[in-house]
């Protein structure tokens, strides 16, 4: 059974590499993860793939995170795994190092939840990820996830099982981010034992990778959710998402640093509005 990184081990991952330059990737040619991965029209995906991800490498960039759908990988698996494995080798082509992502707590409310159908996927044009009812409303409850209900959680554990081992000793993968921001739609620690279960599956392989998970609410004048704490305990390497104003992301840096003394990268950032922009942040990355 691997265990958690020491900080020296961790350090000299990140120093043994260049500065990471990454982003959160999806294709133009799909409206959403099911589109992205699904058996239907892949050749047209696949094709973006090729174009996009060579656009990435001459923009400058070296790395790109992807959340993985448990939803095709359950469906259709073999086209799911086989489509995952083509897309590492444009990645690895364009020179950029993939960050794979399991679960993920950014969900829809329960009372709108379902799993998805295959095929042309339907979009709410003008609506936040395409979605009427996205994630991002305030919810009355909390949001939906297939670690809710038993056979897909056990199922869910497998899948991180089956991808971890296949690619643990693989340099194409760089990171292996373990959960999307655990206990965003209301769900607070109701993710957490799966989260901790994905680790421990994810440790078992021994991975020449690191493990983490963000934390994505992070406040200076106050204390870390314990949901996003226990994250940032499991993790190897420190993964967070930022949103506030240039001083809150100056500060956010200063306390993680501070607090763990491990590498440090943000995965999710930019929100113009709240004065969280390419001009202030990208130097300061």
């Amino acid at each position: 059974m691997g265990q958690k990184w020491s900080e020296e081990k961790a350090w000299e991952w990140y120093n043994s590499r260049p500065w990471i330059r990454g982003f959160n990737y999806i294709s133009c040619g799909a409206v959403n993860r099911i589109e992205q991965w699904q058996e239907f029209e892949h050749d047209r995906i696949e094709e973006c793939f090729r174009v996009e991800l060579k656009l990435a490498h001459d923009t400058g960039f070296n790395a790109v995170r992807s959340i993985l759908p448990y939803e095709v990988w359950g469906r259709q698996h073999d086209s799911f795994m086989q489509y995952l494995e083509t897309y590492l080798e444009i990645c690895a082509e364009n020179g950029l190092g993939v960050m794979l992502c399991f679960g993920n707590d950014c969900t829809v409310p329960a009372d709108t939840y379902k799993l998805p159908e295959f095929g042309p996927q339907h979009v709410d044009y003008g609506y936040h990820g395409g979605m009427a009812r996205s994630p991002h409303d305030v919810l009355a409850s909390n949001g939906k996830s297939p670690l809710d209900v038993p056979e897909y959680a056990e199922d869910f554990c497998r899948m991180v099982d089956e991808i971890v081992g296949k690619y643990a000793k693989d340099e194409r993968v760089i990171v292996w981010d373990i959960f999307n921001e655990i206990g965003n739609s209301r769900r607070e620690m109701l993710s957490v034992p799966w989260m901790e279960r994905f680790f421990e599956i994810a440790r078992s392989h021994d991975p020449i990778q690191p493990l983490t998970a963000c934390a994505w609410t992070l406040d200076p004048s106050r204390e870390i959710r314990p949901w996003e704490l226990r994250a940032l305990e499991l993790s190897d390497v420190i993964s967070y998402h930022d949103y506030r104003d240039y001083q809150t992301s100056v500060d956010i840096i200063d306390m993680l640093k501070e607090r763990y003394n491990r590498p440090l990268f943000n995965t999710e950032w930019l929100h113009r509005m709240q004065g969280n922009k390419i001009q202030t942040h990208l130097p300061l990355f």
